[in-house]
């Protein structure tokens, strides 16, 4: 699919009113193909369009909602941390120099925004954003520890006794939350594997 992942940026553009820009400004494979990415990779990206088109039936606005899915991890340094302010407000001028409406730019950026917290939103089309973002804690075990190998290598910055203590904290924040998922169909089919696997990730940390 990686190779077909400027077409769909610009389809979805073009489904809610956007005009043609040069071919180069749909151009964001080269992105999630840098080297400091390991998890945020075209592989994250294409993994969450498979999650879209299995609740599609759940977005309000769908293109707006793909839209911000293929860009919420578009800037991305693990040493940073405001890749995903920075992905907003490239996505909103590359909408608005599309044309497209103040209301699909405010709703994107607020969809991206979304997946910095991960935090509670009323919005449904973002709370579908943050779910399908963390839909990778519901894999299969072989995904799964894939994930957290990709995960490590992001932060092979940091020392290991560092890196366990503080992996683990954020782990165990998803596990104090009343539920990690906030859409019930997400919620009704993934959240006990989630959990399971939240807590098998916690006693295998590398």
């Amino acid at each position: 699919m990686s190779s077909n992942i400027s077409e769909v940026l610009k389809a979805s553009l073009l489904a809610i009113g956007g005009s043609l820009l040069p071919v180069s400004r749909y151009e964001i494979s080269s992105r999630y193909r840098e080297p400091q990415r390991h998890y945020h990779t075209l592989q994250h990206i294409e993994e969450c369009l498979v999650w879209l088109d299995q609740f599609q039936a759940l977005a309000t606005h769908l293109d707006e909602v793909r839209i911000a899915l293929l860009m919420h991890d578009l800037i991305y340094n693990p040493r940073e941390k405001n890749n995903e302010k920075r992905s907003a407000d490239y996505t909103q001028q590359l909408m608005k120099d599309s044309g497209i409406n103040v209301s699909s730019c405010v709703n994107v950026y607020e969809h991206i925004m979304a997946t910095m917290a991960h935090g509670f939103v009323e919005n449904s089309d973002a709370c579908l954003v943050m779910d399908i973002d963390m839909l990778i804690l519901a894999a299969e075990v072989p995904r799964l520890k894939q994930y957290e190998n990709q995960i490590r290598l992001e932060y092979s910055h940091v020392p290991g006794f560092i890196y366990k203590v503080k992996r683990k904290s954020v782990l165990r924040g998803f596990l104090r939350q009343e539920s990690i998922f906030s859409v019930q169909q997400i919620r009704d089919v993934y959240e006990e594997k989630a959990r399971e696997n939240i807590k098998h990730l916690c006693l295998n940390i590398i």
